[in-house]
């Protein structure tokens, strides 16, 4: 399976990259094999409080980063590109810096509102700076066809999410443990692809003159396509905070555990396929090619894997969580059978959903994110409100994310046919 992914997105994208998929798939499962162990050395509360840390980061790290990864693949030369990973590090650097000088007013000024949660704040500034760069260095790779780096690169990224995750409960207690792999995880495998930027950045005659000419290339990119990815960022990660807040960190711990399991043939495929498709589409749009064909190969094949994949959750999930995680882990598998249809989609949706800001139309993907952000709210709100079970919110959620992904799939095929 895995080989047959490689061969496709390798035509598709014309790079070998067999080797990149299989490392990225072995660094994924290695997550996964390993949430047994996990589910014993913490609590839902700890998963509870790691999900709301890791989907808060997910959202501020879009504008941190002004989400420079994606004008990488279209960069008109190595040197473009080179930059793109500066501004990202100054951009990231920066709004870590501004988010500590907020946090610590807001710790001073505002004391009687302080919780627990907050305790453990200093983790966003130190992981938005280790993610953002993190990023724009794989594609930077990407761009300068080095496909087995990225691969060694997201190998060693979940090695040393996993090596964090285990040993820390030897050390500390509570959530800590997860909580410091969102900082040094992204940073696992990076020093090999962060010194050859340094070595190229050291090659360019850096001036105020060059650095503005370079950004004004790519000043949409800020100004359009980080208030869409923003939102869309919000639409994927403010489920989970919502639970928390509604039906507390024990039922969103359920749903992270849930998520990382039924979420593995999105970890372990959509990654890898989501930078190569960017690249792929990037170059299509260099080369004004219709890009139609690649998306056709690419949802038939990922489509495959995820109807699979749903069919044996929803007949084994509760089952298989009870078995291999404890009974008391039962009800996680209930809420893995009622995202499986999502899932399901947003693997086919996860590579293609930024081909309308790649293909530089910010405009409709503006309009796709508004729609989807609309949908997750009205989905979880509404049942709430009628005092429904997190249970049925949950369904409500599953569905509408659903047919957000199919929208998405045809907004990329609108975009490739006008490329």
């Amino acid at each position: 399976m895995i080989g047959n992914l490689g061969l496709k997105l390798r035509t598709l994208a014309g790079r070998p990259i067999t080797s990149a998929l299989k490392r990225s798939a072995a660094g994924q499962l290695l997550l996964v094999v390993l949430s047994p162990l996990l589910a014993r050395l913490y609590t839902p509360e700890d998963f509870g409080t790691y999900g709301l840390y890791s989907n808060v980061l997910g959202v501020l790290v879009v504008v941190a980063s002004m989400r420079l990864e994606l004008a990488i693949p279209s960069a008109q030369s190595n040197r473009d590109a080179t930059l793109y990973v500066m501004f990202s590090l100054l951009s990231s650097l920066i709004f870590s810096v501004l988010f500590i000088i907020a946090l610590s007013i807001y710790s001073c000024v505002f004391t009687i509102y302080r919780t627990d949660i907050l305790y453990y704040g200093w983790v966003i500034p130190l992981s938005i700076l280790v993610s953002g760069p993190a990023n724009c260095l794989i594609a930077w790779s990407l761009h300068h066809r080095q496909s087995r780096s990225v691969g060694k690169i997201f190998l060693l990224q979940s090695i040393q999410t996993a090596t964090i995750q285990v040993i820390s409960p030897l050390f500390v207690n509570g959530p800590i443990g997860l909580l410091i792999s969102l900082t040094f995880g992204p940073a696992g495998g990076l020093f090999h692809a962060g010194t050859m930027w340094v070595k190229r950045l050291r090659r360019i005659d850096l001036s105020i003159d060059l650095m503005r000419n370079t950004f004004l290339k790519i000043w949409h990119f800020p100004v359009y396509a980080v208030p869409a990815s923003l939102i869309a960022r919000m639409a994927v990660h403010a489920p989970v905070p919502i639970l928390f807040g509604l039906y507390g960190a024990e039922f969103a711990g359920l749903v992270i555990l849930a998520q990382r399991v039924i979420g593995l043939p999105t970890a372990l495929f959509g990654r890898v396929a989501a930078s190569f498709f960017q690249q792929y589409l990037g170059n299509s749009l260099k080369k004004k090619h219709d890009a139609t064909k690649g998306i056709l190969g690419i949802t038939f094949l990922l489509g495959s894997i995820g109807g699979i994949t749903m069919i044996v959750t929803i007949i084994f999930a509760p089952d298989f969580f009870s078995l291999t995680f404890g009974t008391s882990w039962r009800s996680a598998g209930e809420a893995a059978q009622i995202l499986a249809p999502m899932y399901c989609m947003q693997l086919v949706a996860a590579p293609l959903s930024q081909a309308q800001i790649i293909a530089h139309r910010m405009s409709g993907q503006i309009k796709v994110e508004i729609i989807r952000l609309l949908i997750v709210c009205l989905s979880i709100f509404v049942p709430n409100y009628f005092e429904y079970s997190p249970y049925y919110v949950l369904g409500t959620y599953s569905i509408g994310m659903t047919l957000v992904y199919a929208l998405y799939v045809l907004a990329a095929f609108r975009s490739a046919r006008t490329l």
